[in-house]
């Protein structure tokens, strides 16, 4: 990925926005209830934390910056685990919902290292708006 985005702060924005997003919803109080499909909430955990890491790998294109936006994620996703744990929200904490945040994150960062979709949407965007 050697070319740079053009938005950077506003995918940051972005990028923060959904951690945010996702803290609220993942700490909204609910009531117990019965899986539709068996072990949804797992697959959901996975590719929320993976759209969070594709944005990581694409907006923090030095080394350096992307492993630590990565290990924020893997935290985040503990903090966010302790936190259903310990707060009476009424949801309950999980290691393999960490288990699934992690693994959406790896599956993340190994499909943004092939493919930057925010500079695909931003080369996009300037090719309509000439």
């Amino acid at each position: 990925m050697s070319a740079f985005l053009c938005w950077r702060n506003f995918w940051i924005g972005v990028w923060i926005f959904g951690m945010c997003l996702g803290a609220v919803l993942s700490l909204m109080p609910t009531t117990p209830r019965d899986e539709v499909i068996p072990h949804l909430d797992k697959l959901i955990h996975g590719c929320a934390y993976a759209l969070l890491a594709v944005f990581a790998v694409c907006i923090f294109q030095e080394k350096n910056a992307r492993w630590k936006a990565i290990i924020w994620l893997i935290f985040f996703g503990g903090l966010i685990e302790l936190a259903q744990g310990y707060l009476p929200t009424g949801r309950t904490m999980e290691f393999a919902d960490f288990i699934a945040n992690t693994i959406g994150i790896g599956l993340g960062v190994l499909a943004a290292r092939r493919w930057n979709m925010l500079l695909a949407i931003e080369q996009a965007v300037h090719s309509i708006s000439r």
